[in-house]
C-alpha cells in the first residue's frame, strides 16, 4: 500500500490534551508529541472548548516532548482564533529542548509566554 510523502499518519497516542476551565479561562494542558500529525486535534480541541462564556485561552507546553512547524503553526492557529474572537491568549513555556523552536523562530519573543518560574 502506497500513500502520498506529505500525508501525515494519524497516531492516536501522540498527543494528549487536558482541558480545565476557570473563571472563563480554558487551559489546555498538552502532553506528548505536538507535530503535523496531531496539530488537528489541538485546533478541534480549541474549537470545541471556546464558547460564549470564554474571555481567555492558555496553552500549556510543560508536557510536551517534542514540536515540530506543524505544531507550531497550530499554535499560531489557535492565538489566531483568540485574535479574532477578542479571547486573551496565554502560552506557558516547555522544557528547552521544546522551547527552542519558539527561539529559533523568533517567536519566543512575539508570543504571549508566561514568566518561566513555574
Amino acid at each position: 500500500m502506497s500513500r502520498a510523502l506529505l500525508t501525515p499518519v494519524h497516531r492516536p497516542d501522540s498527543l494528549s490534551i487536558e482541558d480545565v476551565v476557570a473563571g472563563g479561562r480554558l487551559t489546555l494542558r498538552l502532553a506528548g508529541e505536538l507535530d503535523l500529525a496531531s496539530a488537528g486535534t489541538l485546533f478541534d480541541t480549541v474549537l470545541t472548548g471556546s464558547g460564549d462564556s470564554l474571555s481567555a485561552i492558555t496553552l500549556d507546553l510543560r508536557g510536551l516532548d517534542f514540536i515540530d512547524a506543524g505544531g507550531l503553526h497550530a499554535i499560531l492557529g489557535v492565538r489566531a482564533l483568540c485574535n479574532e474572537r477578542g479571547y486573551v491568549s496565554s502560552l506557558i513555556p516547555g522544557e528547552q529542548h521544546v522551547h527552542r523552536l519558539f527561539e529559533l523562530t523568533g517567536l519566543d519573543a512575539r508570543l504571549p509566554f508566561a514568566d518561566r518560574a513555574r
